[in-house]
């Protein structure tokens, strides 16, 4: 995935050395007073914004970047947090595993900052994340779609249950 990079007189681009996932569930007053940016450190540039236009909305995206340091910015502009339902903000990559996760249950906050350092990491692979699945890839990042799973009876309480199965 490309990364455009814009100098004095012309436009270039560059392929990213790394990436992140986001895995954002927002609250029921999301819409109405939250929001959060993902910014390099390095020059300014925002790389990320997001502001969910539904209650309780859940964001899960992947963002190609380069590697170095970045600030996550998180708003509620009423300031009490983000604290309706089990709101959750994580960010993570293959290669670092998680690198934020916060607990948005216990924390009341206009603007909550965070430094995160992301080092290089290879595109994320596709396959089945699925453990349930006959192929499931424990290296797989990104669900393709594509898991395939044993056909039964998946009810515990049924004379034929099988535990492997998973599509009944």
């Amino acid at each position: 995935t490309p990364l455009w990079v814009f100098t004095q007189d012309t436009l270039e681009y560059e392929t990213p050395d790394s990436w992140v996932k986001f895995a954002v569930q927002y609250d029921y007053w999301a819409p109405f007073e939250s929001n959060f940016t993902f910014v390099t450190n390095e020059n300014g540039d925002t790389i990320f914004y997001h502001q969910p236009t539904e209650i309780y909305q859940y964001l899960d995206t992947i963002i190609y970047v380069n590697s170095g340091d970045y600030i996550v910015t998180l708003n509620d502009s009423y300031g009490d947090g983000w604290t309706g339902g089990e709101p959750s903000f994580k960010i993570m990559n293959a290669c670092q595993g998680e690198l934020l996760n916060f607990d948005l249950q216990t924390q009341q906050f206009f603007i909550l900052d965070t430094l995160v350092n992301i080092w290089p990491c290879a595109p994320p692979q596709e396959g089945c994340t699925n453990d349930m699945a006959i192929n499931y890839n424990e290296e797989a990042f990104i669900n393709d779609g594509s898991c395939e799973f044993n056909e039964g009876c998946t009810d515990p309480l049924g004379n034929n249950y099988d535990a492997f199965n998973g599509v009944d």
